[in-house]
């Protein structure tokens, strides 16, 4: 099966326990994501924090976000908001194992 299908029906399975969240925070810590899959709705605020000792640079190359954060010291935090719908792929291009995808899913 497809990843990306099969990530796609869980998201579709997990919506529904998110329903209320209007902000969800993601942290970075041991160089890695504090989680893999993350499940918002169109409008919903993404905040990333990082929590770690090194600076990342976290990007998405994907539509319907783009985004690219820069020099992303310790201690420091930055929002987006998530517009549209589809998968938002993350990851650090300092890390290339820090990887993570969001689903922004409105449900129907």
């Amino acid at each position: 099966m497809n990843t990306k299908i099969l990530l796609l029906t869980v998201a579709s399975l997990l919506v529904s326990f998110n329903v209320a969240a209007k902000e969800h925070i993601i942290t970075q810590k041991n160089i890695k994501f504090s989680t893999p899959i993350q499940v918002v709705k169109p409008g919903d605020v993404v905040t990333f924090k990082n929590a770690d000792s090194v600076v990342h640079n976290l990007i998405s190359l994907t539509e319907p976000i783009k985004f690219n954060f820069d020099d992303f010291r310790p201690g420091m935090s930055r929002s987006i908001t998530m517009d549209g719908v589809g998968v938002v792929d993350v990851e650090c291009s300092i890390h290339p194992g820090m990887k993570m995808s969001i689903f922004i899913w409105e449900k129907r």
